[in-house]
């Protein structure tokens, strides 16, 4: 059989010329640099980002799914955004991408034999939906508010295409989602120890920031809010990892590695449910629920230690959790509610408010819309005619999709949907593939992956897009897929045909 734990393929013998001269640039970089830290014209800072910089780029050079897998422990954590807010280096995250990009080019071009190829579709697609974007600030109402926003788009487009590109087999996908692991498994932590002793008021180095905000009626609590300070995006990136930390604990062989596999699942459900995030929860139990019925209906063991799990996990909530999840009740016929016919919720109906507007700006402006990230700019204009929303301040759409109707049109739906259509479809076509080709633990690994996107699709019904960099992360590891699926599946031939042909009856000499 294939080794399917091995990374990547066995390195070409002409690399020893490239990395010569590679390691004597860096030695001249380095020289210089500290040279001028010497004399007094470089800071230490920057003579450290250099020596990081190189680090990363051979790391990259060397090892392709090692940068990319840094690179998604440092987004998915929001370290980036952490390191800018705390010590002034915003680039950070923009000269890693630089970094990651060049090492990649620099390797395809010493290594011709390694350009992935079945790039272009990806390519395409999400060119498509950048140009879309950008085409916003053309004829948006408020462009200043559209262009930061195209471009944010254009760089995550970027960071997904470096994905798809990158993840080529079974051991790069395989270790692409172990980095959102160990990252749950960080962020998880933290948030359950920031949970245990009541330390609310250190927020950890910013990876675990928490705030006082309503639960329900007049009762306010603590909500998690982890890097990013939002219960309800908290809970978003953490209940993707729960099916990919499900289907580890099952098929890893490693017992080190199921060990983890069954603490990333722990934390990072506790974290989900800890948030208060009644969207979260909901796509959490939806996504769980979905992934035991489909492929794993009739086994009892499985189904024991989801309910195993929950148990123990609602026996250590507070009452305050049910509280929370107590008001979706809300929403069911016949339930009491304001004279207005509204949910007497007051966040419900400020978010009942924010979809209705949405709606409202796409029936002004059904084919392009008002432009990217002018939503908030209209909304008070939309709501104080609505008199739903008491707050006087700009607001979101509080729903992805909502949130594209209002801001890019039919056009940009189009685009967004048709992104979402090619990357599932594809994804599931290459479950499917792997199965009937015998590979089923990977096929299940690529099976967890899509329920996992596909509940921070569901949860993106109830909050909008702050953090377009977790989605088009997740995106290219989609993408991914279907190439990697081409590569195992061509492995798993050349292993059979190696196979047959040991097994057929050697040829016999004729007699003398």
């Amino acid at each position: 059989m294939a080794n399917h734990l091995d990374l990547l393929p066995p390195t070409p013998p002409s690399k020893s010329r490239p990395i010569s001269f590679l390691v004597a640039s860096a030695g001249i970089l380095i020289s210089l640099t500290g040279g001028l830290f010497i004399s007094g014209y470089a800071s230490l800072t920057q003579v450290a980002l250099v020596v990081f910089g190189l680090l990363t780029f051979f790391l990259t050079f060397s090892r392709l799914e090692f940068g990319v897998a840094a690179m998604i422990f440092i987004l998915y954590t929001q370290t980036y955004l952490i390191v800018g807010q705390r010590y002034g280096l915003t680039d950070l995250a923009q000269g890693l991408i630089m970094l990651l990009g060049l090492a990649m080019v620099t390797r395809w071009a010493v290594y011709t034999n390694e350009i992935p190829q079945g790039w272009m579709r990806p390519l395409l697609l999400v060119t498509f939906y950048c140009v879309v974007g950008l085409a916003s600030v053309m004829y948006a109402l408020k462009p200043a508010l559209a262009a930061p926003v195209a471009i944010e788009t254009i760089k995550s487009g970027i960071i997904a295409l470096i994905i798809a590109a990158t993840l080529k087999n079974e051991g790069s996908f395989r270790l692409a989602l172990w980095s959102l692991l160990i990252a749950g498994i960080f962020l998880g932590t933290l948030s359950v120890i920031q949970f245990t002793f009541g330390t609310y008021d250190n927020d950890y180095g910013g990876y675990a920031i928490a705030s006082v905000q309503n639960i329900s009626g007049a009762t306010n609590d603590y909500r998690l809010g982890g890097p990013v300070g939002d219960p309800n995006f908290y809970a978003q990136m953490m209940l993707v990892l729960v099916p990919i930390a499900l289907d580890r604990l099952w098929d890893e062989k490693q017992a080190i590695l199921r060990f983890l596999a069954g603490w990333a699942l722990t934390v990072c459900s506790f974290t989900v449910l800890l948030t208060y995030s009644r969207g979260g929860f909901v796509s959490m139990v939806i996504v769980v629920v979905a992934m035991l019925a489909i492929f794993h209906r009739g086994q009892l063991r499985y189904l024991m230690a989801a309910m195993t799990i929950s148990i123990l996990l609602f026996s250590v909530l507070p009452s305050r959790f049910t509280e929370r999840i107590g008001t979706l009740s809300e929403f069911l016929p016949g339930a009491s509610q304001s004279a207005d016919g509204v949910s007497s919720d007051y966040s419900i109906r400020g978010r009942t408010s924010e979809m209705i507007v949405a709606l409202e700006m796409f029936g002004d402006h059904p084919i392009l819309g008002v432009g990217l990230g002018n939503y908030p700019a209209y909304y008070q204009q939309y709501s104080q005619r609505l008199g739903l929303d008491l707050r006087a301040e700009a607001r979101q759409a509080h729903s992805l999709y909502l949130e594209v109707a209002a801001e890019t049109g039919l056009l940009g739906l189009f685009s967004f949907g048709l992104l979402l259509w090619v990357i599932l479809r594809s994804a599931w076509r290459a479950v499917r593939a792997l199965a009937a080709n015998g590979l089923v633990p990977t096929a299940n690994m690529v099976a967890a992956f899509v329920f996992g996107f596909c509940g921070h699709l569901f949860a993106s019904l109830f909050i909008h897009s702050v953090y377009p960099r977790n989605f088009w992360l997740l995106a290219g590891i989609a993408l991914s897929a279907a190439r990697m699926t081409e590569v195992e599946i061509g492995a798993a031939e050349k292993v059979r045909e190696k196979v047959q042909s040991n097994w057929r009856s050697p040829t016999l000499p004729e007699p003398s």
